[in-house]
């Protein structure tokens, strides 16, 4: 069965992305830019972020749960629950961006466990915190215990509740999702084992990187260090494991946005970087705004111009559409067409011509990213796709 060509081309570009290293923003389209949830100038943490502490109101933390803080030669955003003296109510905590929702995007935070539970703490929630993505932290009920999210599950190397020593795992509150692309039954599992990837630097004083990469309401993958951990599509609200909401969950309705937050679940953490690059943006090349690397158009992020795709480029698009499985690419449309395939230093490794519809499965000299650019009597257009 072929993958629709928007779900795997966004899949290609993320996968490609996940090994990207951290840059400040640059003019150029190559260029990534990162934005630091974790701003270490605001020794408030209320600029960009609000926090919500199991029945207390928004932004009320008597214990100083979610601080700034300096140690060593690390400015960090600290979850202390070392100054507890029990942990007597269940005072599940989460401190959320509150700037704006993403919805394409790869979300990473350095981390690491530092110090033991306060007394009377479930053991399942020793060396546990979690990444979670999906509902504001300012939309939380008071009494609310989770937000109804996707939680990427930060486990420490002395965590014995999963089931094979990995991190990274999906957890589901209030919410479920498919094990395919298309078809099959939702999954309502609570949580789900990742790949056992080793989580040793999860515990100080190194410093581990889990992260995601998020394509709206399509494809999700967790990673561990830049290695995928764990793959799983089309999530959706599900009722179970959350309580106290207020805002009602309705059962299988797609989730195409989500805002990221922390937690406290009772394990010290401290995480050093929280980042995100935003893959939705303009896609117009001409654009003073445009990003090679993006994978969903949004033309108000455009200047200059209309934020409309020239009529050569629109019109070849319309003529001609790519879907790939593999290194076979299906072409649909009509007309002749020829694809050039180029490979990361921009030298071109294969090409063929003929006359769609056709099939053509793609020699592949080295696996990964390659630029694959369909020439056709109406203009040309260029699209990414990760080949083996």
């Amino acid at each position: 069965m072929f993958m629709s060509r928007n779900l795997f081309i966004s899949f290609a570009m993320a996968v490609c992305l996940a090994f990207l290293g951290s840059k400040s923003v640059q003019a150029g389209p190559n260029d990534s830019a990162w934005i630091q949830l974790f701003n270490k100038a605001d020794t408030s943490l209320r600029t960009n972020w609000d926090i919500h502490i199991a029945g207390q109101q928004l932004n009320v933390d008597p214990r100083n749960t979610f601080r700034w803080a300096v140690v060593g030669s690390d400015t960090v955003l600290d979850v202390n629950t070392t100054t507890y003296a029990n942990w007597t109510g269940n005072p599940w905590g989460h401190i959320g961006y509150k700037a704006r929702s993403f919805k394409y995007f790869i979300v990473r935070a350095e981390h690491q466990f530092y110090a033991s539970q306060p007394s009377g703490a479930p053991t399942w929630a020793l060396q546990n915190n979690g990444i979670m993505m999906g509902q504001a932290v300012a939309d939380m009920g008071v009494n609310q215990d989770y937000p109804i999210s996707l939680e990427n599950q930060l486990l420490g190397p002395n965590n014995v509740d999963a089931d094979n020593n990995s991190t990274a795992n999906l957890c589901t509150p209030g919410t479920a999702f498919y094990s395919a692309p298309t078809g099959g039954s939702v999954v309502t599992t609570h949580c789900t084992s990742a790949a056992t990837i080793s989580r040793t630097n999860a515990l100080a004083p190194n410093w581990l990187t889990v992260g995601a990469i998020v394509m709206s309401d399509s494809i999700i993958r967790h990673t561990v260090s830049g290695q995928i951990a764990f793959t799983y599509y089309r999530p959706v609200q599900y009722s179970g494991s959350v309580s106290g909401n207020t805002t009602p969950i309705v059962n299988n309705t797609p989730i195409k946005e989500f805002y990221i937050s922390l937690q406290s679940e009772s394990a010290p953490t401290r995480f050093r970087k929280v980042e995100l690059l935003n893959l939705e943006g303009c896609m117009t090349s001409t654009d003073a705004n445009y990003k090679s690397y993006l994978v969903k158009h949004d033309p108000t992020a455009c200047v200059g111009s209309t934020g409309i795709a020239g009529h050569s480029e629109r019109d070849a698009r319309d003529a001609i559409s790519l879907a790939f499985v593999n290194n076979n690419v299906r072409v649909s449309g009509s007309g002749r067409v020829t694809l050039e395939v180029y490979n990361t230093k921009g030298s071109l490794t294969a090409t063929v011509s003929g006359i769609a519809p056709m099939q053509w499965n793609i020699p592949v000299h080295n696996p990964g990213m390659h630029a694959i650019k369909v020439i056709t009597s109406k203009g040309t257009y260029t699209e990414k796709a990760t080949l083996f």
